[in-house]
């Protein structure tokens, strides 16, 4: 309840700990923030015995470097192959993982920790249980993609991208009558890897000095809030991270927390460490 902010919460956020606070009382989040609620295969939104069944990274910012000298088309028409060829994979691995059968997982199936348990018999495939998981398509180098377009106007180039992409997991969601959700990346060295091959591929003249990972567009500053809160909101299924202001105390804390609520960002964590680097 964000009336009613416990002082333990205040004091463990303050004291640097690992918190993350959620303001959404129906869906559940994973460790990375993954949200999994909506259900192209069932009218009831639950987060309840459902998972994570594969994800992909896609590397955007490799998407709009080698479409930095092309037209805004040519970038879009790449980003629907590159989305195309992961929805493909994503779909042959859950064909692969869905051809296993309920003796394959003696543990899941006896505490029925996914939806549907009950009807797979011992030597039925398990596709009736994974359909109700997700397959996500998680982003890398959003922000960097943005900067090498060749565009002029970039005010609102990041959620126009966000949308598109979210056009087509919702027709892949038809299509395939699977569930396709859009995540961010999170880990540190598939971030550091990702730009890593793209400096020795492309060379260090085209990324900012210094720079050894993908940034993350649900990394923010406190004063960043309401700019930046349209594209946390566009279907990002991922937790934001927010940099409280140097010095924050419990009041600040506080306000911050009701002010997240009032922006509509649900799940996010607040680092309020002295080092602002």
């Amino acid at each position: 309840d964000v009336e009613n902010i416990s002082n333990s919460l205040i004091a463990n956020i303050l004291n640097g700990k690992n918190i993350y606070v959620s303001l959404d009382d129906k869906a559940e989040y994973f460790s990375c923030g993954e949200r999994v609620y909506e259900n192209a295969n069932d009218k009831e939104e639950t987060s309840n015995g459902r998972c994570i069944v594969s994800t992909t990274s896609l590397n955007l910012a490799r998407i709009g470097l080698i479409c930095r000298n092309k037209t805004i088309d040519d970038f879009y028409e790449s980003l629907e192959n590159n989305l195309d060829f992961v929805r493909n994979q994503l779909v042959q691995r859950f064909d692969f993982q869905g051809g296993k059968f309920r003796k394959n997982f003696p543990c899941l199936f006896k505490y029925d920790l996914m939806m549907e348990t009950s009807k797979v018999e011992e030597t039925q495939k398990i596709r009736k249980c994974l359909k109700n998981g997700a397959l996500a398509v998680s982003i890398v180098g959003l922000g960097e993609c943005v900067r090498f377009l060749n565009v002029e106007n970039k005010e609102n180039l990041t959620i126009d991208i966000l949308g598109f992409i979210n056009k087509k997991l919702n027709e892949y969601c038809l299509e395939e009558k699977l569930n396709f959700i859009l995540v961010e990346t999170k880990d540190e060295e598939v971030l550091k890897k990702m730009l890593a091959i793209d400096k020795s591929i492309y060379g260090l003249e085209a990324f900012q000095k210094g720079k050894n990972k993908y940034s993350l567009i649900s990394n923010i500053k406190e004063d960043e809030l309401n700019e930046k809160c349209d594209v946390l909101s566009r279907g990002i299924h991922t937790r934001v991270d927010i940099k409280a202001k140097k010095g924050s105390g419990e009041k600040e804390i506080i306000k911050l927390i009701r002010k997240a609520n009032d922006l509509n960002i649900k799940y996010f964590g607040i680092d309020v460490s002295k080092n602002d680097n």
